[in-house]
C-alpha cells in the first residue's frame, strides 16, 4: 500500500495557452510601411530609387547569401527534430536563394561592372525558384516525413541539380536572350520606369504573387499554431514581396546601382535570420525543460525505490515490536511522518515540472528512447489544449506505445505527434517489425489492453494499424 501511494502520479496542471502572436497585425503594418516607402520614393523629388554604389551592391548580395546559408543550416536542425514537410521546403528555398545571390549575382558583379545576360537571367530564375519553394512551404498541408541521411543528401543533390539546370539552360540560350533592361537608370529621376523586357517584368509579377501567397499562408499558420518562426517568416514574405514590386516599377539589373528594392530584400533576409534565431531559442528552452523534467523523474524514482521503500520497511518492522513501549511508539510516529514527507516530496517532483503536453511527451520520449536505444521524435500542435486527465492519459498511452515500438518492434525511429483540427488526436508511428493485431497477445503482455482502457476512460477512440514488416501506427482520437 505504501509503495502504491508513493508511486502514484499527481495530475498535470493546466497547459499554458500558446503564445498569441499578432501576426496578421504585424503583416498588415509591414505591408503598409513598405507601400508608404515605395509611394514616398515616387512622390518626393529628393528621394531616388537608385544610387550608384557598386561596392555596396556586391556587399549586399554577399551578405544576403551568407544569411540565407546560415538560416538554412539552422533550420536544418528544426527539420531533423520535427520532420515536417514545410521545414524541408523552407531549407530548400533558402539554399536556392543563397546560391542565386552568391553564384549568379555577386560573383559576376565582382568581375564586371555591367550585368551580363547570363547573370541577369540565371539570378532571376534562381530567385523565382526560391520564391516558389518558399510559397510551397507556406501552403502545403502539415505533414511529417521521414528522411534518412541518404535521403536528405539526395534532396540537396536535387537542389544542386535544379540550379545546375538553370545555369546550363541560360548558358545555352545566352546568345539569344535579351538583356534585362535596355537603358541605365537615371539617378535624377524618381518616377517608375517600366523598362525591363516583358519576361523580366512578368517574372517579378510572378514572384510578387508567390510571396504574397506565402505571406497569407504563413500568417494563418502562425496564428493557428503560435509558432514564432512562422510569425517572422510571414513578415519576411511581405518584405520580399515589396522588393519584387519595386523591381517591377524600377527594374534592378545594374550592378553599379543599389535600389530601394535591394533594401527591402536585405530586410527580408534579416527577418529570416531573426526567425532562425527565434527557433534556436525555442529549441534550447524546450531542451532545458525536457532535461529538467527527466532529472526530476530520476530523482523521484530514486527516492521511491530507495529511501521511501526503506522507510516503509522500518514502519512494518516497528509494528512487530512491543506496542506499549513509548520509544517504539515514538519511532513508529517518526516513520509515519517521514513517509508522509516523502510522499509530499514525490508529489512535488511529479507535479511541478509539467507545464505543457509537449514538454511531458518530449521528456517521456527521451527517457524511453535512451533506455531502449531508439530515436523518438515528438511534434505537438501547441494550439491544442487538453484538460489534466486527458493529458495524463495521453502521456501514459504514448509511453506504453513508444516502449512497445522500441522493445518489441525494434524500431529505430518513432514519431509521436499531437495534431489539432476538428478532432484532435495523438499519433504514435514507427517503421519497426509490426505485428498482426488479430493474433492473440502473448501471456503477460497487456500493453494494448491498458492503452485501450486509458483511451476509453477519457472518452477517446484508439485505432491500431499494423502489419508484420510494415511498422505500427496507433492513433488516439478525442
Amino acid at each position: 500500500m505504501v509503495g502504491r501511494a508513493l508511486s502514484s502520479e499527481a495530475p498535470y496542471p493546466p497547459s499554458p495557452r500558446p503564445r498569441k502572436l499578432r501576426t496578421r497585425t504585424a503583416v498588415i503594418a509591414t505591408a503598409a510601411a513598405a507601400a508608404s516607402v515605395t509611394a514616398a520614393v515616387a512622390a518626393v523629388s529628393s528621394l531616388h530609387f537608385a544610387y550608384r554604389n557598386p561596392d555596396l551592391h556586391v556587399a549586399l548580395l554577399t551578405a544576403e547569401a551568407l544569411i540565407a546559408l546560415l538560416s538554412a543550416y539552422l533550420l536544418l536542425g528544426r527539420l531533423r527534430r520535427r520532420g515536417a514537410l514545410e521545414d524541408l521546403l523552407l531549407c530548400m528555398a533558402l539554399a536556392v536563394l543563397a546560391v542565386s545571390n552568391l553564384v549568379f549575382a555577386a560573383v559576376p558583379a565582382v568581375f564586371s561592372s555591367d550585368t551580363s545576360v547570363f547573370s541577369t537571367w540565371s539570378s532571376l530564375l534562381g530567385r523565382l525558384l526560391g520564391a516558389t519553394l518558399f510559397a510551397a512551404a507556406a501552403i502545403v498541408p502539415s505533414r511529417r516525413i521521414r528522411l534518412s541521411n541518404g535521403q536528405l543528401a539526395a534532396v540537396w543533390a536535387a537542389v544542386a541539380a535544379m540550379l545546375g539546370i538553370i545555369a546550363l539552360t541560360v548558358g545555352w540560350f545566352e546568345p539569344r536572350l535579351p538583356s534585362g533592361v535596355n537603358v541605365a537608370p537615371a539617378e535624377s529621376s524618381n518616377r517608375p520606369r517600366l523598362e525591363g523586357t516583358p519576361a523580366v517584368l512578368a517574372a517579378q509579377v510572378a514572384g510578387f504573387g508567390l510571396l504574397a501567397a506565402a505571406a497569407i499562408g504563413l500568417t494563418a499558420r502562425a496564428e493557428r499554431t503560435g509558432d514564432a518562426l512562422l510569425h517572422w517568416l510571414a513578415i519576411g514574405a511581405v518584405l520580399s514581396a515589396a522588393a519584387r514590386a519595386n523591381y517591377f516599377l524600377y527594374p534592378s539589373l545594374f550592378t553599379d546601382f543599389v535600389y530601394i528594392g535591394d533594401a527591402f530584400r536585405l530586410l527580408f533576409y534579416v527577418v529570416v535570420l531573426l526567425a532562425a534565431l527565434s527557433e534556436i531559442r525555442s529549441y534550447w528552452r524546450s531542451l532545458a525543460e525536457a532535461a529538467t523534467l527527466t532529472e526530476r523523474h530520476r530523482i523521484a524514482r530514486d527516492l521511491h525505490d530507495g529511501l521511501a521503500q526503506e522507510l516503509a520497511g522500518i514502519r512494518r518492522n516497528l509494528h512487530w515490536l512491543e506496542q506499549d513501549n513509548r520509544f517504539v511508539n515514538r519511532a513508529r510516529a517518526s516513520a509515519d511522518r517521514a513517509i508522509a514527507e516523502s510522499r509530499r516530496v514525490l508529489a512535488a517532483l511529479a507535479d511541478a515540472h509539467v507545464g505543457s503536453l509537449d514538454v511531458a511527451l518530449a521528456a517521456a520520449g527521451r527517457e524511453i528512447g535512451e533506455r531502449e536505444g531508439s530515436q523518438v521524435i515528438v511534434s505537438v500542435d501547441r494550439a491544442v489544449r487538453f484538460p489534466a486527465p486527458q493529458r495524463e492519459a495521453l502521456v501514459k498511452i504514448a509511453s506504453e506505445a513508444i516502449t512497445n515500438a522500441a522493445r518489441h518492434g525494434h524500431a529505430d525511429v518513432i514519431h509521436v505527434e499531437v495534431i489539432g483540427g476538428g478532432r484532435p488526436r495523438l499519433r504514435i508511428e514507427d517503421s519497426g517489425r509490426g505485428f498482426d493485431p488479430a493474433a492473440p497477445q502473448p501471456p503477460g503482455h497487456y500493453g494494448l489492453q491498458t492503452m485501450r482502457e486509458r483511451a476509453a476512460q477519457i472518452g477517446a477512440d484508439l485505432r491500431l494499424d499494423s502489419q508484420a514488416g510494415n511498422g505500427t501506427r496507433i492513433e488516439v482520437l478525442l
